[in-house]
């Protein structure tokens, strides 16, 4: 059992790395195709989000934090959290999940697609996200609703998720 482990953690971090590559790539192409705009411009900072989430990577519930890995509000980023699994059958589990995202989208509106996987005592499970977020430009109050399957020994477990929080300028 601790090899099977072992295995899955090697095939998620190499998924996680080639994730990185292929979002660091888009993001490459998109901003040499992207007009000139203004650099005091809003939309050319580095989007910041700490929101409470319900469902999702982190289990029953998580809180978060995400932010973009480049100097605009769309793009690649990653996420990182802390969650909780309440014990019902089984011990109570304590969720780290950790994801790169990718916003495709303008203003303050996005489809957010990515990849990570989800830490807990008890084993490593992979995600996939695709949902919507809104982020306001100026900052404030910013929504997500998505669906993050997990995926854990080849079975694939669809889970709803919808977060709430804040945007930082």
């Amino acid at each position: 059992m601790q090899t099977y482990h072992k295995v899955m953690q090697k095939i998620f971090f190499s998924g996680l790395i080639i994730l990185v590559a292929m979002a660091l790539s888009l993001s490459r192409c998109s901003a040499q195709s992207a007009t000139p705009t203004k650099p005091d411009s809003a939309f050319h900072r580095r989007a910041q989000n700490i929101y409470f989430e319900l469902g999702g990577a982190g289990g029953i519930f998580s809180v978060d934090y995400d932010t973009r890995l480049t100097n605009r509000r769309n793009g690649i980023g990653m996420r990182a959290g802390l969650g909780f699994l309440p014990g019902i059958f089984s011990p109570s589990v304590l969720t780290i999940p950790v994801q790169v995202n990718y916003l495709l989208g303008k203003q303050s509106n996005f489809l957010e697609i990515g990849g990570g996987f989800t830490y807990s005592s008890a084993e490593y499970l992979g995600s996939v996200i695709i949902g919507y977020r809104h982020q306001p430009i100026q900052g404030g109050f910013n929504f997500r609703v998505n669906v993050t399957p997990l995926i854990e020994a080849g079975k694939v477990y669809p889970f709803p998720g919808m977060s709430f929080g804040y945007s930082f300028k």
